[in-house]
């Protein structure tokens, strides 16, 4: 029952958090990688090809999807090749 009421703790202190977070910032953009990717063997001797692909993750608050899928697209549209 004790480790119940810490998660559920945890949980409201981190929603705290994003809450004061997105009255700052409309959404939040993070890396799903600390490093852009390239092919096993590629880049041993310099791995920090500019032309790897990323991943990213986009974080909107709570039921404002229509937000985020704005921002993916103009981020999408303005990062073509």
């Amino acid at each position: 029952m004790l480790h119940t009421y810490q998660a559920q703790n945890e949980i409201t202190v981190i929603k705290q958090d994003f809450d004061r977070t997105f009255k700052k910032n409309d959404v939040l953009i993070t890396p799903t990688s600390p490093t852009t990717t390239f092919k096993l063997g590629e880049k041993i001797d310099d791995p920090s090809d500019k032309d790897s692909p990323i991943g990213l993750q986009i974080i909107e608050p709570h039921l404002s999807e229509n937000l985020l899928l704005s921002v993916a697209n103009t981020l999408e549209n303005n990062f073509k090749k």
